[in-house]
């Protein structure tokens, strides 16, 4: 759909895998705008210059980790709407990832049809929020 196209994604991932196989998954949903970032830091350069939809960032990454982006998002940035999901394989600390500010937790492995239903509630939350 072209609100798709409309829509700005932030994919954090340490593991290239990861970011390609949500890159792809994204474009072939009709995204445009794909960053990607490999680090905690470099995701946080990319959210000082760029305004993002979405942002899905890996929890264990060497450095600055998913934990301290949050931070950085919702205390440093004061971004506290900005919807920050957090990838991980392990569901069990979800409640903890929700009280560090992630919007809510996205457990590998991703199939096109969750990443689907996530970007539709994106865009519906952003379209109520204009």
């Amino acid at each position: 759909t072209t609100n798709m196209a409309s829509l700005r994604v932030l994919v954090v991932d340490d593991e290239q895998l990861v970011t390609k196989v949500l890159s792809g998954i994204f474009e072939g949903l009709g995204v445009r705008d794909v960053h990607v970032a490999s680090t905690g830091e470099k995701a946080a350069e990319l959210l000082q210059t760029n305004e993002y939809d979405l942002v899905l960032s890996d929890v264990l990454m060497p450095g600055m980790g998913g934990r301290g982006l949050v931070r950085f998002i919702r205390e440093t940035l004061g971004k506290t709407t900005l919807p920050v999901y957090a990838v991980t394989a392990d569901s069990t600390g979800v409640g903890e990832l929700r009280e560090l500010g992630f919007s809510a937790v996205f457990v590998k492995p991703f199939t096109r049809d969750n990443v689907s239903a996530l970007l539709r509630k994106i865009l519906r939350t952003k379209g109520s929020a204009q």
